[in-house]
């Protein structure tokens, strides 16, 4: 398997937790992979961050004491379209269907190995990097008589 540490190069991340040790930690495994990181332990600074740093993806934690992630997903909604990673200890299959459908790219359960974190920002950013260049990921010719899904 190759190494897609150059796939994350100069890519600006903002992590939204309110526990300063997952966001001192993340900015330590992020930028050891080639992130610039910036963090925020309130969702009203994280909303501010991204007006200001334009961040390429937001990592964000669901249990924010002042906006919970669920209302975050919906304002950064507003204005936005940077791809959103859910890293939660909640693992309910209501709660992941709730927040994907709030505006959420992807939804990972915490405890998670640093690789499939990469692993799962870098799918994010590859998306990403597809719809900002026109690529479709799907080619609707590819039905059979051009039939609907």
């Amino acid at each position: 398997m190759g190494d897609n540490r150059n796939m994350t190069t100069n890519k600006k991340v903002l992590v939204i937790d309110d526990d300063r040790a997952i966001t001192e930690l993340l900015s330590v495994v992020l930028g050891k992979h080639g992130f610039e990181v910036f963090t925020a332990n309130k969702s009203e600074e994280g909303l501010q961050l991204i007006t200001e740093k334009k961040p390429d993806i937001i990592t964000l934690d669901l249990m924010m004491p002042d906006i919970n992630g669920w209302d975050m997903c919906k304002k950064i909604r507003v204005f936005s379209v940077i791809p959103i990673l859910v890293i939660s200890a909640i693992n309910d299959p209501q709660t992941i269907a709730s927040m994907l459908d709030s505006g959420a790219d992807d939804y990972i359960v915490k405890p998670l190995t640093n690789e499939i974190l990469i692993a799962h920002l870098n799918t994010l950013l590859r998306r990403a990097d597809r719809k900002e260049t026109g690529q479709q990921s799907v080619n609707a010719n590819w039905l059979p008589g051009n039939a609907t899904l």
